[in-house]
This record gives structure tokens, C-alpha cells and sequence, in this order.
């Protein structure tokens, strides 16, 4: 395998693996960067590709948002932030487990802009890491 140089301003090159401090980090694998989820209706909140998803509630009125179980070993370390950036009272719903801790398997967004939940999987389970202004229950 041999060693490209790019150091013009731009320079891009189509890959399907590259190793990295002898990782080799596929489309697969590798993190490009946050993704971004608008939910501006109810529906499906989906798991990341990569390792971090921010998704922002945009709806004009109350958005019923589910939200899959991760897979063990497969989502593990995989963040989600969801924002309400609309006054309503939105919910999450996880569809099979509860949130951890706690066992509770809604979460309902107290109508306030900027209200926020950050979860982490890990064994199938998404783990609450914050919580500002979403109230837990079910």
C-alpha cells in the first residue's frame, strides 16, 4: 500500500479504508464528525452511523418521538443529544428497555426551548448522562 501526499488546499481522495496510528478506520467505523437529526414531526429518532447525533426538536407542537433499542456490542459508546428548540411538550419513547437508570421509558420535554437529554449506549441500553428540564416516566 503506498503513501499518498496531499497538501494543496482541497485535495480530497476517495477511499474505502485508511489507517490512522495503525488503526484501520473503514466508512464502517470511522467518525466524521457529528451527525444532525431534525425531527420537525413525530416519527423515528434513528441511531447514529457514527459515534454522535444531535437531534434537534423543530416541531410546532407536540412531536411523539420514538427511539430503537442499540444493538450490544455494535452501538456501544454511541451518543444522542436531543434538543427541544420549539416550546411544546415533546416525548421520547424508547421502544422495548427502559432508560437507565431508573427503568422509565418516556421522557417528556418540559415546553421549554433548550430542554435536553443526552444518552449513551451501551449493552443495549440507552444510559441518561444528562438531563435538563425532561421529566422520566412509564
Amino acid at each position: 500500500m503506498g503513501k499518498t501526499n496531499l497538501d494543496g488546499i482541497g485535495d480530497e481522495l476517495d477511499v474505502t479504508a485508511i489507517k490512522v496510528n495503525g488503526v484501520v478506520l473503514t466508512t464502517a467505523n470511522a467518525v466524521s464528525g457529528d451527525e444532525t437529526q431534525i425531527a420537525s414531526a413525530s416519527g423515528a429518532i434513528t441511531i447514529p452511523a457514527g459515534m454522535r447525533k444531535t437531534v434537534f426538536i423543530t416541531n410546532l407542537g407536540i412531536a411523539a418521538l420514538t427511539l430503537a433499542n442499540p444493538v450490544a456490542t455494535t452501538d456501544d459508546g454511541k451518543e444522542l443529544l436531543i434538543v427541544s428548540e420549539s416550546a411544546y411538550a415533546h416525548t421520547v419513547t424508547e421502544n422495548t428497555t427502559a432508560f437507565a437508570p431508573g427503568g422509565h421509558k418516556i421522557g417528556t420535554f418540559s415546553a421549554v426551548v433548550g430542554d435536553k437529554i443526552r444518552l449513551m449506549a451501551f449493552n443495549a441500553v440507552w444510559y441518561i448522562i444528562e438531563n435538563v428540564g425532561v421529566v422520566l416516566s412509564g
